[in-house]
């Protein structure tokens, strides 16, 4: 089973669909259009590039538990690295996506659920998207990676000054 990330937007998001390979862009082969997307009109796959064309979302699946989460990603894990350049990249994606469409939406599910409603709301602004955070997951089940579908409204970001 694999996690998909998928980008919702009114306008489409330039700059990320030619992206070297390994790292991540916005694949336009969706497959199967999630149904909470279906009102925005440009959906693309967030993922990593492959030599041969996209692969899935499972960066994006935290490796940490709930209640370490505050630790962030073990620095000894080869993967951790990987899973970091992922969410900067997702996070650029988010901001990117923002500035073309103030009502932008990220949606993750397992392959397959795309017709399942979101069981969970967040609003994220792009500097909250991060690893070890649990974006893409529950929280509340104590790390079973149950990762129901999850529904991010992202927002802008105040500028300071």
């Amino acid at each position: 089973m694999c996690l998909m990330v998928y980008l919702g937007t009114d306008k489409p998001v330039p700059g990320f669909s030619d992206v070297a390979i390994g790292a991540i862009g916005l694949d336009p082969d969706v497959g199967s259009l999630p149904e909470a997307l279906k009102g925005k009109k440009v959906v693309r796959r967030v993922c990593d590039r492959t030599p041969v064309g996209w692969n899935c979302s499972c960066v994006f699946i935290d490796q940490v538990l709930p209640w370490e989460a505050d630790k962030g990603d073990d620095p000894n894990d080869p993967e951790t690295p990987i899973r970091a350049a992922a969410y900067a990249d997702l996070a650029r994606i988010a901001a990117a996506a923002v500035a073309v469409d103030p009502d932008a939406l990220v949606l993750s599910c397992w392959a397959g659920d795309e017709g399942r409603a979101p069981q969970i709301e967040r609003e994220l602004g792009p500097s909250d998207i991060r690893p070890a955070r649990y974006i893409f997951d529950d929280i509340t089940d104590t790390g079973s990676a149950g990762n129901p579908p999850v529904l991010v409204r992202l927002k802008a970001e105040r500028a300071d000054g």
